[in-house]
């Protein structure tokens, strides 16, 4: 079980080169320990049952006790393979160790929210190393990383971070810089009732003063309560967190049930066993003092140099504790800085994280409709700053025939649904759930980019081929036959040729580009969007054009020449082999990059516009995030085919012919 567990998530090239690595060759064929054929039927268990061979016995699901916990998890949220995804995020999944390092663990929290004694308890596991209580003034830049520790014997490491006020950081970026440090192989959010818990911070301040500072070391004029950020600030900061948590978190474990052995140990034993961490009954005895605990923590520090304690938590069996009472002024401010999880309080439980899928199976089924007989569906999002362009690009698609009718608009806002619908047109609604101010930045369109990424693995995932396009992404001709000949040829990805990320681009010579791009209905392009969402969970990088070339990086594609960007011609095809995106994965993954002169993205200089078959011309303007600076671009390249006669145009109902009419009285392409 043991060599069985050290094998786990490890990518299938490690098993067909074991010759030349002494440690698997001796795992594989001393005797007494693993044989080839075992190794395979253990990868192709379920994920359930892999948890059972590798130590970790998953309990039934608890009672739950609320809707918003009571989801269905897959397979795919039971397997320990996935503890592998996100470690040494810097470097391909060919050159990670086959060796497996402690699994690790990061738990955040606010102070006050027990969870000095929830990190202690996950420390009763004999061979995890804790670090109970980092100290909330540590700055970013001194977390461990990975290679600083000495893991020892150690199965688990895990370790505390306590949040900051919004006063002082922005609590996702902090977290991000953090995981980027540590590189987690699960993320723990660990509540307490935001009443109490503010409560209990506006005890622990020194008058009016508040940190927002947050110098290192040891400050003792303001309390504990108001060090780092004031309990208005931190409560704020919880609210962002817990909005954000299906993209950021892996679990979260509520104190109520860490105090509540009736029912509620059962909750907390149920969400760790389901995110792969062996905890027990027994655990909860507390048999390992604390002493015990921190001597083995510190014996594993290595060359880490961050200062961190046991807080609070004594030795001894956890016991019951009775909630206290919460004067009603500290209730009210508690409603109106932390509302999301205030709401959902009363029935709360601990649960693992998952997304909900924006498609049901209706949207799924309309979705469907839309696509044409081959299973091909053309997806575009718009918002109300992108109704011009929308419709720009439907006009196009119009005036040069360009597009079929097989295609689907997602709205994103009441603007775009309302328009298209008072015309005839329907369309998807959905609305990404932002936790940041909108205020130009990319970063706050964080739930954009990830709406993207599951609304497209679902549709793929549901055995549709998605052509994916933005609405700057003119279709100046019909595609499709080239498109066609690529999937004829055994392409899974085809991809628009771009130059961001930066990395990527440098290694290849050109990147993909999510702005036109087409995702077969493949085991392989399944695989991929899989790991993009697991890649975005790890890293906290959720722009969806870095994760493709993220995974595609790092999970080893290559091509047989270097690529060009403009002035390339031809298709060129890089082919990721078998067991990369996943162990039990026999397959490969081969991924078509466009020629630049006929899907252009550069279109500045010399570039003819008019030759292309789709036009998504780059921004000469790095700012241009909105719809009013693209258009103007748009038109100086003679790509701007709307009619400015539009917005006064006859309501109709057949959508079809109203945008036949707002084709401008110039068409130059």
């Amino acid at each position: 079980q043991h060599q069985a567990s050290a094998l786990q998530g490890k990518r299938l090239h490690y098993i067909t080169n074991f010759m030349s690595n002494r440690w698997l060759y001796r795992c594989l064929l001393q005797p007494g320990l693993l044989s080839l054929m075992s190794l395979l039927s253990l990868l192709a268990l379920p994920g359930h049952a892999r948890l059972a061979v590798s130590g970790v016995e998953p309990l039934d699901e608890p009672a739950r006790r609320h809707p918003e916990h009571h989801r269905d998890l897959t397979d795919g949220d039971l397997q320990p393979e996935s503890w592998s995804r996100g470690h040494n995020a810097s470097i391909s999944l060919m050159e990670q160790s086959p060796v497996v390092a402690p699994r690790r663990i990061l738990v955040t929290c606010l102070q006050s929210s027990g969870c000095s004694l929830f990190t202690l308890l996950l420390g009763q596991h004999a061979r995890t190393a804790t670090f109970v209580d980092v100290f909330i003034s540590t700055p970013t830049q001194n977390f461990p990383r990975p290679q600083d520790l000495d893991p020892q014997d150690a199965e688990y490491i895990v370790l505390k971070t306590t949040i900051q006020g919004d006063d002082v950081v922005d609590p996702l970026a902090r977290l991000k810089a953090i995981k980027l440090r540590f590189q987690p192989d699960k993320t723990i959010l660990m509540v307490r009732d935001p009443a109490d818990n503010y409560q209990h911070l506006l005890e622990h301040m020194r008058g009016d003063m508040v940190d927002t500072v947050c110098v290192p070391g040891v400050v003792a004029q303001f309390g504990y309560g108001a060090r780092c950020g004031s309990p208005d600030g931190k409560l704020r900061a919880l609210e962002m967190l817990y909005q954000a948590r299906e993209d950021v978190f892996d679990a979260v474990v509520s104190h109520r049930d860490l105090v509540d052995e009736q029912g509620g140990w059962d909750e907390v034993i149920w969400t760790l066993n389901t995110i792969g961490f062996p905890l027990d009954r027994e655990h909860f005895d507390m048999k390992r003092s604390t002493d015990e605990i921190e001597t083995y923590a510190r014996s594993c520090m290595g060359v880490a140099d961050f200062s961190w304690g046991m807080g609070d938590a004594q030795s001894g069996e956890i016991q019951a504790q009775e909630m206290e009472t919460v004067i009603s002024e500290d209730l009210a401010r508690a409603e109106a800085l932390c509302p999301t999880l205030m709401s959902q309080w009363d029935d709360f439980v601990s649960h693992p994280v998952r997304a909900q899928s924006p498609l049901n199976e209706e949207s799924l089924q309309w979705f469907g409709s839309r696509a044409d007989e081959s299973g091909n569906l053309i997806l575009i999002f718009a918002n109300s700053d992108y109704a011009e362009m929308l419709l720009n690009w439907l006009v196009m698609g119009k005036a040069t025939q360009s597009v079929a009718q097989n295609y689907a608009i997602v709205c994103l806002d009441d603007v775009v649904e309302s328009l298209l619908i008072s015309h005839g047109e329907k369309c998807f609604s959905t609305r990404p759930r932002f936790y940041r101010r909108l205020d130009g930045s990319l970063s706050a369109l964080s739930p954009l980019w990830m709406m993207r990424i599951r609304v497209l693995a679902d549709l793929v995932g549901s055995d549709i081929n998605v052509i994916m396009t933005d609405a700057d992404a003119l279709w100046l001709q019909d595609p499709m036959p080239i498109l066609n000949q690529v999937a004829a040829d055994g392409a899974d990805v085809i991809l628009s040729r771009g130059r961001s990320p930066m990395q990527e681009f440098k290694t290849w010579g050109a990147t993909a580009c999510m702005g036109f791009a087409v995702f077969r209905a493949t085991e392989g392009t399944k695989l991929l969007l899989e790991e993009m969402l697991l890649r975005s969970k790890a890293t906290m990088n959720f722009d969806d054009q870095e994760l493709l070339n993220h995974v595609l990086l790092h999970a080893g594609l290559q091509f047989a020449n270097p690529l060009q960007l403009q002035g390339s011609q031809e298709v060129d095809v890089g082919v990721i082999g078998p067991g990369f995106l996943k162990p039990s994965f026999f397959g490969t993954l081969s991924v078509a990059m466009l020629p630049h002169e006929t899907f252009m993205r550069i279109c500045d200089g010399d570039s003819d516009v008019k030759g292309a078959v789709v036009a998504h011309c780059v921004s000469l303007d790095k700012m241009a995030s909105n719809g009013a600076i693209k258009r103007s671009e748009l038109a100086s390249r003679g790509l701007w085919v709307l009619s400015e006669r539009w917005g006064t145009s006859t309501i109709t109902k057949d959508f079809s012919g109203w945008i036949e009419s707002l084709v401008g009285d110039k068409l130059n392409i």
